[in-house]
């Protein structure tokens, strides 16, 4: 019995040292020179991001690609290009001089075709002194596009020579106009020096017919 008793108590101390052992190692595991794990800390790119380009008012618009900072984030920037050139349909105060006819903007049919502006030129009479009107073009303009047509409530017989000169220069495009057709006009007019004036004469050519009229559909300038 007191054997038993001994045992025990030896076993006892054995475990306690044992537990008291294991502690202390636990507890300077800190000190063995071994190296402690470490938190990354992340890094933030704080370089300015790459400036946008707002969209623009009536041009269509493309994409480009721009790596930003070096982190490999892609940002795609909108560009612009520029819008085409405005086009300003040719009213009375583009026809600072007429002569030789009454001078009506509105709309109009000619050869099949309606027109929601044109310049409509009416000769006074029928004879061979030639009507004109001179349209500003301000020496800003690219150029002068029009379609001549005779409208379809005139007279069948009606035709028109037409002359068409750039300040004082000879006329540079002359042609006839008849009913039911149509004569497309695109000038151009940067020169050098860019055009001042546009001189349109008008000639009746429709023996004897007195008083049609000559439109001119979708005049502008550019």
């Amino acid at each position: 019995m007191t054997q038993s008793l001994v045992r025990r108590h030896r076993w006892a101390g054995a475990i306690l040292a044992g537990v008291v052992l294991l502690g202390v190692a636990c507890g300077n595991g800190g000190d063995t020179g071994s190296p402690r794990p470490t938190t990354a800390v992340p890094v933030v790119d704080t370089s300015p991001p790459p400036p946008s380009v707002p969209p623009g008012s009536g041009g269509s618009s493309t994409s480009s690609s721009l790596t930003a900072g070096g982190t490999g984030t892609t940002r795609t920037i909108p560009t612009t290009r520029l819008p085409a050139p405005a086009e300003t349909p040719i009213d009375q105060s583009l026809v600072p001089e007429s002569a030789g006819l009454s001078l009506s903007f509105g709309q109009v049919t000619a050869n099949g075709v309606s027109y929601a502006a044109a310049v409509l030129i009416d000769p006074f009479n029928s004879g061979r002194d030639a009507a004109r009107i001179e349209i500003n073009a301000g020496r800003t303009r690219s150029r002068f596009l029009g379609e001549f047509a005779i409208p379809d409530n005139q007279q069948a017989s009606t035709a028109y020579r037409v002359d068409i000169s750039l300040d004082l220069a000879a006329p540079i495009q002359t042609f006839e106009v008849r009913f039911g057709e149509t004569k497309k006009v695109d000038l151009d007019l940067t020169g050098p020096p860019p055009v001042l004036r546009i001189k349109i004469s008008v000639t009746s050519i429709s023996n004897g017919s007195c008083c049609n009229v000559l439109a001119i559909g979708d005049a502008r300038l550019r």
